[in-house]
């Protein structure tokens, strides 16, 4: 008699178990800030690692939320860590939170991308829908540090002009990457 025969003789009832069910693991996400004060404005960098899917998507979504509520001068969601994103996850980065930071006044700017990811945002959105990408969150803070006008000249620019292109918040004097780097 096998288990199952001896388990519906007792009186239990048998469980059924979804085939993706015993293969499941815990996903795994993690998000951290730093916060770099510079005199253009505080640069919030937004470190997540792991897996974006669909069960760790609410607290990435939550992490980036209140990196947008922090209203600092430039956000940077550096991805570098992430081993796995889902659809979901990836309209949060391009999108989403893009479109939040705009909202508020803020440049952002998303860094270390990984090569299919990068492809993929190439193939689905028009390149001027694409938030400013860099290859790791240090050459954004370069680059940001390199464009940032003085604090007074901040102040009396106002927030950016939301008119040239999708975003708003892309600062035209950042460098873009070109065929031969960076």
């Amino acid at each position: 008699m096998s288990a199952r025969d001896a388990s519906a003789s007792a009186g239990a009832h048998p469980v059924a178990v979804h085939p993706l069910q015993q293969y499941s693991h815990a996903s795994v996400c993690s998000c951290s800030r730093e916060i770099l004060p510079d005199p253009g404005g505080d640069i919030l960098i937004v470190r997540v690692a792991g897996e974006v899917d669909l069960l760790t998507y609410p607290a990435v979504a939550a992490a980036l939320t209140e990196g947008v509520a922090a209203k600092p001068a430039h956000l940077i969601v550096d991805v570098a860590g992430v081993g796995f994103c889902c659809a979901r996850g990836l309209g949060l980065f391009v999108v989403e939170t893009a479109l939040a930071a705009a909202g508020e006044g803020i440049g952002y700017v998303l860094t270390g991308l990984p090569r299919q990811l990068e492809r993929l945002c190439s193939v689905v959105w028009a390149p001027d829908f694409l938030p400013v990408r860099y290859p790791s969150a240090a050459r954004a803070v370069s680059a940001i540090r390199r464009s940032a006008p003085a604090p007074d000249a901040a102040r009396e620019a106002g927030p950016p002009d939301s008119r040239p292109g999708m975003w708003g918040s892309r600062p035209a004097e950042l460098p873009t990457p070109t065929a031969e780097g960076w």
